[in-house]
């Protein structure tokens, strides 16, 4: 069979359901079709891509001083600079042929919103 190279986006859905689900690579590769090789290297790839742009959008403090300042705003949790949580919002009328795509891990349809704070502000909402 003759090699070809994947698309990114083939790739980063790849990693998206590795990460999202408790399956083995076997089992991955099973799944797609892929070898369990190919399914590592992917995710090697998607990691080492986010490592390339997380600076652009993680952003910690640069002294101890601003460090303790935003610190202090998290009263109860000492130490903690920022947060980071997941929900999922269950999603209604969808149907037809693509209806299995928005089933969550949870066995509902849903959309999954992971969002990023500070003490004061929401810095980031992410769709998935």
């Amino acid at each position: 069979m003759p090699c070809c190279i994947q698309p990114a986006h083939h790739k980063l859905l790849s990693f998206m359901w590795l990460m999202g689900n408790t399956e083995s690579f076997r089992s991955m590769a099973n799944r797609f079709g892929e070898s369990r090789g190919s399914l590592h290297l992917y995710s090697t790839q998607v990691v080492e891509a986010f490592e390339i742009v997380a600076a652009n959008y993680i952003k910690w403090p640069e002294s101890e001083m601003e460090m303790r300042s935003v610190s202090e705003d998290f009263e109860k949790m000492p130490g903690i600079i920022g947060c980071i949580d997941g929900t999922y919002v269950p999603m209604t009328g969808k149907s037809g042929e693509t209806c299995h795509a928005y089933i969550c891990r949870k066995g509902f349809p849903a959309m999954h919103v992971q969002v990023t704070c500070t003490s004061c502000c929401c810095s980031g909402v992410l769709l998935l």
